[in-house]
């Protein structure tokens, strides 16, 4: 299955990444632009779409042509 997994890069995120590829799914993986912690997905046989949530034409084009999505993309603030 090819799944797109927004907020790959946080804790739950990168667990969930990585249980997918494990299984033998396609992953895409949305990750924020200027991020910090896009080094968890070092080494992952997955595809990296650096595109903000917020930013609705690059996301039109990051939800091509996958069958599902797991939504974990948050903005906290503390």
């Amino acid at each position: 299955m090819h799944i797109l997994v927004t907020g790959a890069t946080g804790r739950i995120g990168a667990n969930v990444v990585q249980r997918l590829v494990d299984r033998g799914d396609r992953v895409r993986c949305q990750v924020r632009p200027n991020s910090d912690r896009a080094g968890k997905l070092d080494g992952l046989d997955v595809e990296i779409a650096t595109v903000d949530l917020t930013d609705r034409e690059a996301l039109i084009e990051t939800v091509r042509d996958v069958e599902a999505i797991v939504h974990l993309g948050v903005k906290l603030r503390g």
